[in-house]
């Protein structure tokens, strides 16, 4: 579950059993600003501060109404169909930005990126990214994939957690998407949520691509989206395609890097990039 203020950078989200605290000062936050409270499979909760007649204190509860919705779906004609896999989106690019989690940060900050994509059915299958350094025991990390045809990441197309610990290192991480039924048919956006840091510290680096491209930021839970213009995460999917039995076959207009880099021998000293420290976002 996901509760911040709307816009200010103040937010949180909650453990497995539903607890968490969210101090607000008075000073940043005014009666009037929104308190936001959102779970996938739930009912959206807006409350202004002023209006707020519970405490957050031990034996509070909030309770949500489930949300009634319908899954994305795509519709295939019997017999008329052909199949292939394709990979798609940013992959082992030469760069030297990267997307860097630092100090205790945030709950609920999140990294993400529009996938450029041909019009045509397909299902999301495994999805990778790269890790440059992790000094963290373990994070808990959840997957957001949205609608890609709004101007910032809105609509989730998945209704399901998609959560998974992250303990590798460094290099290419896999997550199977297949067991979610993620449908798309045009561009889509996907991100990496932190939900839960294991650890003292927090220092995850992942590669980011040199290549024109959108990303996207925010640096708590139920933040403000900043878009960045020409960056992008190295995210890349494996997909498979569901298209005519008279399409063009091979047909390449999806987006894809693919030119390969030792990433150990980046140098921090010349790297730019985007920092969550501490939730306040900064240039290195």
């Amino acid at each position: 579950m996901n509760i911040g203020v709307l816009n200010k950078g103040v937010g949180t989200v909650t453990d497995e059993d539903g607890r968490f605290a969210l101090p607000i000062n008075r000073n940043r936050i005014s009666l009037t600003d929104t308190l936001q409270i959102s779970s996938v499979g739930y009912q959206t909760i807006k409350k202004a501060i002023g209006d707020l007649n519970f405490s957050f204190t031990d034996g509070d509860v909030i309770l949500m109404r489930p949300e009634v919705y319908q899954l994305n779906e795509i519709v295939l004609s019997q017999g008329s169909e052909s199949i292939r896999q394709k990979k798609v989106g940013y992959y082992y690019e030469r760069s030297k930005k990267i997307g860097y989690w630092r100090g205790i940060t945030s709950l609920g900050a999140e990294m993400a990126t529009k996938i450029r994509v041909n019009r045509r059915p397909r299902q999301l299958n495994e999805f990778y990214f790269h890790v440059l350094k992790n000094v963290s025991d373990s994070l808990l990390l959840r997957v957001n994939v949205y609608r890609g045809d709004t101007p910032y990441p809105e609509v989730k197309l998945s209704k399901r957690n998609i959560i998974f610990t992250l303990k590798k290192k460094q290099g290419k991480v896999t997550f199977d998407l297949t067991p979610y039924e993620i449908y798309v048919d045009d561009d889509f956006t996907i991100g990496l949520e932190l939900l839960e840091v294991y650890g003292k510290s927090i220092g995850l680096t992942l590669s980011a691509s040199d290549d024109p491209g959108t990303s996207y930021r925010r640096y708590a839970s139920q933040d403000e989206w900043k878009r960045f213009r020409n960056d992008a995460m190295t995210f890349e999917l494996n997909t498979t395609i569901y298209e005519k039995d008279d399409a063009i076959a091979g047909t390449e207009d999806d987006v894809r890097i693919t030119q390969n880099q030792d990433f150990r021998s980046i140098n921090a000293s010349n790297i730019s990039g985007f920092v969550f420290n501490n939730g306040t976002p900064w240039r290195m």
